[in-house]
């Protein structure tokens, strides 16, 4: 059977912040596809952040699931006109071919079982303060950068303590993220603020 599904080429770029570079872990080097009914989800992670998209499909479809290599997705561009890429998935022969501003890539997808990412959506947040990967948190600049949103638009982090922390965009419906906090287990080094705001008087006032 045959599955066609569109995902917006933002969608694409933001999620593929977040998923797996040659990671041994070779089911997570995609996207992952859900979709059922009108309803699709794509999905991006590394085990430390994830990005998660849903949109419409324009046409009513039986629940499939299937994992885009991002060898696939790298380098897509889209055109003036056409923002949304087209891809159809072979359920028998496991074919993915992606469509886009008149170009075609084909390949087939991952044969893995990509992780639930659903149980890893916290449900509830504490509010204790996390610490998280700078790097990390600068790629929700990126996805806020390729989903085209406002500045307004600010990042919300969920803080969880050291459990994982919902992230979004404010006013933005499409898109969640999770990240991951840092397990610091040493002692952390505190610089004392005095050793930033001493500073003598007396040459302060020369």
């Amino acid at each position: 059977m045959k599955i066609t599904v569109h995902l917006p080429l933002s969608h694409i770029k933001a999620c593929l912040i977040f998923a797996g570079v040659s990671d041994v872990r070779y089911y997570l080097n995609g996207l992952f596809v859900e979709a059922y009914g009108d309803r699709v989800f794509l999905v991006g992670t590394d085990g430390h952040r994830m990005g998660v998209c849903r949109s419409p499909n324009d046409a009513d479809i039986p629940p499939v699931q299937f994992i885009i290599p991002r060898t696939l997705l790298d380098g897509l561009k889209g055109s003036r006109i056409d923002k949304t890429a087209v891809v159809d998935f072979d359920t028998e022969t496991q074919a993915v071919t992606v469509h886009l501003a008149g170009l075609a890539a084909v390949g087939k997808a991952i044969d893995g079982k990509y992780p639930d990412w659903r149980r890893v959506l916290p449900s509830t947040a504490s509010w204790g303060a996390g610490q998280f990967n700078p790097q990390y948190v600068g790629d929700f600049a990126k996805a806020h950068k390729a989903l085209g949103l406002r500045a307004e638009q600010r990042l919300v982090v969920h803080h969880n303590g050291e459990h994982a922390a919902r992230a979004e965009f404010a006013g933005c419906p499409v898109f969640l993220g999770v990240l991951m906090p840092t397990y610091e287990r040493r002692p952390a080094v505190h610089i004392l603020v005095g050793e930033f705001t001493d500073y003598p008087r007396e040459q302060a006032a020369a």
